[in-house]
């Protein structure tokens, strides 16, 4: 679960950073899987955005699945178990952190400039917060991260971009299932 743990912190860092930029309030429809690496464990992960304010995002291992919904416009994320059928429902506290340049002011981030990652025109930055210290590449184009290397303590954890395409997902993606019990948490 610590890849988990890494995993969503950067998760979540790329939703607030690519929702900032886009010229809408909210991130652009989009369809991207990665490649996770923390010590010896992979993972692999799919976001996808509707374009209107949701995000989810599902981690897949070995021995685990985690699907996570960000609800932005009702300022809510939800965290679904299939294996117990339930949710988790909890507020959004953080806002949008904005454009990179935004994040060099508001988090004391370094402003990595610019750069190609595999094909893509990449805008990075670096910064440390709650004891993670991340450096992230936004494909500035499309609004996907591309790469992020984030480090707690002495785990690191690595995310690429394998593959995106900008085809709105499937609305049942966002939906939470029904038979589930959903549990509020604040």
């Amino acid at each position: 679960m610590k890849v988990f743990a890494s995993v969503s912190l950067a998760l979540i860092a790329f939703v607030n950073l690519s929702a900032a930029q886009a010229a809408e309030p909210y991130p652009k429809v989009y369809d991207a899987n990665y490649e996770c690496q923390s010590g010896a464990a992979k993972t692999s992960v799919r976001m996808t955005s509707d374009g209107k304010g949701k995000i989810r995002s599902e981690s897949k291992a070995a021995t685990y699945k985690v699907v996570s919904i960000m609800d932005y416009p009702a300022k809510t994320t939800y965290a679904i178990m299939d294996a117990q059928k339930t949710v988790m429902k909890m507020p959004i506290k953080d806002a949008y952190v904005g454009t990179i340049g935004e994040v060099v002011k508001t988090k004391k981030a370094k402003d990595l400039g610019m750069k190609n990652i595999a094909g893509r025109n990449c805008h990075g930055c670096s910064y440390t917060e709650k004891g993670t210290t991340t450096e992230m590449w936004i494909d500035e184009a499309n609004q996907l991260l591309v790469k992020s290397n984030s480090k707690t303590g002495n785990i690191a954890t690595s995310m690429t971009l394998i593959s995106a395409n900008n085809n709105a997902p499937a609305p049942s993606l966002f939906a939470i299932p029904k038979d589930y019990k959903v549990q509020a948490i604040q």
